[in-house]
């Protein structure tokens, strides 16, 4: 049998909120839909595909989706996926192709729900044959050009992060009764010992095709291959039946020269942190519609578990208004109380600072020492700014709640927004669990620790350089650049200093995440400082391709097109793909240069021989220049992803 398994990973539903304008009076609630009836989960796509030990949600919302302007929602024909997992790296390029069944031309959105600490590195689309590469631009520059092509009924296209972990696409144009391709790619840490690719909630595909790489292992990765099938589970790679040394406490990771990432695993005891009187706050916003059953179920396993304790809880049902549930001991709250909720209904937005505010007068009036936020942690009303969040947070602490907790529940969450919550604001941090995860409520009565100092020797950037909220068992990337000819020591929690003999592995992947990192400590400095880093956040993240809130992939279609935009492209940045599996640079020219010395001998395919413009223009590199009129076209149509 192999090593690897493919399992269920449970992904609760999630809809678009109604958000309201900030500051602006609550709006009325309508009235609560009628319940879905008979709601199950499909058949599996494949017999290799086998439940896992998560809590299963019967409802999902699809991973992707492309809708047109009218909700007309295109047929996702055929799903290709290739992963490369590198150490606590992983790799995924996804080829969709979606088909119009209407005999008019459409403008959609596509959307696209990552992993949690995912970063989106590549967008591309076929535009009249040709595969056209989207470049990171600063977004608000790139909602101009997007706008202004698009009322000149031109071919633009524009990625950009939205609510969460989710990233939306104004695609056009997508042909009558034609398919629109799409190509996507992304960079995520492996976390828990697992890759999962998420495929549950998808509708039926014509062709579903899943392969993934582990680097380094011994036992290949099953290859999924179906067709005409309705996926009922994620595929999923259990990396911890391969690695033994990424299941224990040891040290892992990879390192290219001057690039390390090692993921480390500092706390190994557990101590109780008894849960004696809480404030629990629930989602009920918009975005908590198709899970908001299961939402209700968890609700209710942690009101059995607190119960347990003989604690105290006040419940309250939060949207862009509080609404009292219960108060009084845990062991008193029941079906009643789930009625109460499930009346209300999820609709609205999410204002979670008017939730926290609530929660700071409950603990003074009744001297909760806890408060437990179960929700996405998308904020759609009210105070949406990070820094007035934690403040908020921070006011908590004057009400007596020495800690604060999130159970995040929805396919599209903000794990990263609710970390901030959890952490740094009072006496002692909290966590933030996946609401579908088995030991979520356990994780809850342990404590936690925090300040545990990371120090790489001799490095010249490293980060994180302190671990917070850490409980036993908690896995961390460290991300270093240090001299290439220099050992990796590393130093965890004051303790002496150990080499690392880190796995040598290839560099773009390495480099790229190192890239990621860097961007990710500037975005979490500026939530929690006065410092404005908005230049330098986006100078990196065009440098190396990377989606942040402050830069959005826009796809034109000519060198002109850019230059009337100010979009320099002269150095058009290296695309990462999958080849042969491994994680290559695709190397790019200009389109001038690439068509005028484009070679009739193109194999067509991605290597090292080939430069690749975002076009998908391509020559030999060590091939001369031959400009033949005649076979330029086929240079151009020829390659693709």
């Amino acid at each position: 049998m192999s090593c690897f398994r493919l399992s269920v990973i449970s992904t609760l539903a999630c809809a678009v909120a109604a958000a309201s304008c900030q500051g602006a009076p609550p709006a009325p609630r309508a009235p609560r839909p009628a319940p879905v009836e008979g709601a199950s989960t499909p058949p599996p796509a494949s017999s290799a595909l086998a439940p896992s030990g998560n809590v299963s949600f019967a409802v999902a919302q699809p991973p992707l989706t492309l809708t047109a302007s009218d909700g007309t929602g295109l047929r996702l024909a055929e799903l290709r996926a290739d992963a490369i997992i590198d150490g606590p790296i992983a790799f995924t390029e996804l080829r969709m192709t979606f088909e119009n069944p209407l005999d008019r031309t459409l403008e959609g959105t596509f959307r696209i729900a990552l992993p949690q600490n995912a970063s989106l590195g590549r967008f591309a689309m076929k535009i009249g044959g040709e595969w056209q590469e989207g470049e990171v631009v600063e977004l608000e520059a790139a909602r101009r050009a997007y706008e202004d092509f698009l009322h000149r009924k031109q071919d633009p296209a524009l990625m950009e992060k939205a609510a969460g972990n989710e990233f939306s696409a104004r695609v056009f144009p997508i042909p009558a009764r034609g398919v629109k391709e799409i190509v996507v790619a992304y960079v995520h840490e492996v976390n828990d010992g697992a890759y999962v690719l998420p495929l549950r909630g998808l509708p039926e595909l014509g062709v579903l095709e899943v392969k993934a790489s582990v680097i380094g292992a011994k036992t290949e990765a099953p290859r999924l291959f179906a067709q005409r099938t309705t996926p009922s589970a994620d595929y999923v790679v259990d990396l911890k039946s391969v690695s033994p040394q990424a299941a224990s406490n040891a040290v892992t990771g990879v390192r290219s020269g001057e690039h390390a990432v090692l993921r480390v695993r500092p706390e190994s005891t557990t101590r109780p942190d008894p849960i004696t009187s809480a404030v629990v706050l629930v989602d009920t916003s918009a975005s908590r519609t198709l899970g908001f059953e299961d939402e209700l179920a968890l609700v209710d396993r942690l009101a059995k578990r607190l119960a347990e304790s003989k604690a105290s809880v006040t419940v309250a049902a939060f949207d862009q208004t509080v609404a009292p549930i219960f108060e009084g001991q845990a062991e008193g709250f029941g079906a009643r109380e789930l009625d109460k909720l499930r009346e209300r209904g999820a609709l609205g937005a999410s204002d979670i600072g008017r939730a926290i505010a609530w929660a700071r007068d409950q603990a003074k009036k009744g001297g909760a020492k806890r408060v437990i936020l179960i929700g996405d942690g998308v904020a759609t009303a009210g105070d949406v700014d990070a820094k007035k969040l934690g403040a908020g947070v921070a006011a908590l602490k004057d009400a007596g709640v020495e800690r604060i907790d999130a159970l995040a529940v929805g396919g599209i969450r903000d794990d990263a927004a609710l970390t901030r919550l959890v952490r740094g604001q009072l006496a002692r941090d909290g966590i933030v669990a996946d609401g579908a995860s088995a030991d979520a409520l356990r994780r809850l009565g342990e404590a936690t620790r925090s300040g545990i100092a990371v120090k790489v020797e001799g490095a010249t950037w490293a980060w994180p350089a302190k671990l917070d909220g850490v409980q036993a068992g908690d896995a961390f990337s460290i991300y270093a650049e240090l001299p290439a000819d220099r050992p990796l020591k590393v130093s965890i929690d004051g303790k002496a200093a150990e080499v690392i003999d880190l796995r040598k592995t290839d560099k773009p992947l390495v480099e790229r995440s190192i890239a990621q990192a860097k961007v990710a400590s500037m975005l979490e400095r500026e939530a929690t400082s006065k410092d404005d880093l908005k230049k330098s956040i986006v100078s990196l993240a065009v440098q190396h391709r990377i989606m942040t809130p402050y830069t959005a992939m826009l796809v034109l279609e000519t060198e002109q097109d850019y230059a009337r935009f100010h979009i320099d492209r002269k150095s058009l940045v290296d695309v990462l793909a999958i080849q042969d599996g491994a994680v290559k640079r695709l190397h790019r020219t200009s389109i001038a240069r690439a068509v005028a010395q484009a070679s009739p001998d193109l194999d067509g395919d991605y290597d090292g021989a080939d430069a690749i413009n975002v076009n998908g223009v391509a020559k030999k590199q060590d091939a001369p220049a031959k400009p033949t009129a005649g076979k330029r076209e086929e240079a151009r149509v020829r390659p693709g992803p």
